[in-house]
């Protein structure tokens, strides 16, 4: 079941993960969380490799699929970003 990969995420990797699918970058993740831009990278690498991941976009898609995330909170972001 994917839904088990994601449970394998630690504490601060499901953070970060949840930052990253709303959009935050990686220095904004940094600022957000108080931690160094190489730590929220190493723990995005580490999230993409756990997940069989290799770009925001697939991160994204795979929140969506296992309902991590819902279209409309997606939907809701893109009316922010185009106002």
């Amino acid at each position: 079941m994917i839904f088990n990969s994601y449970n394998k995420l630690s504490k601060r990797e499901k953070q970060i993960f949840h930052l990253a699918i709303r959009g935050f970058s990686n220095i904004k993740m940094s600022e957000k969380l108080k931690i160094s831009l190489g730590t929220i990278e190493t723990h995005r690498d580490k999230i993409y490799k756990k997940l069989n991941i290799h770009d925001k976009v697939n991160l994204v898609l795979f929140a969506i699929k296992n309902d991590l995330i819902s279209k409309e909170i997606l939907n809701a972001e893109e009316l922010k970003k185009a106002s």
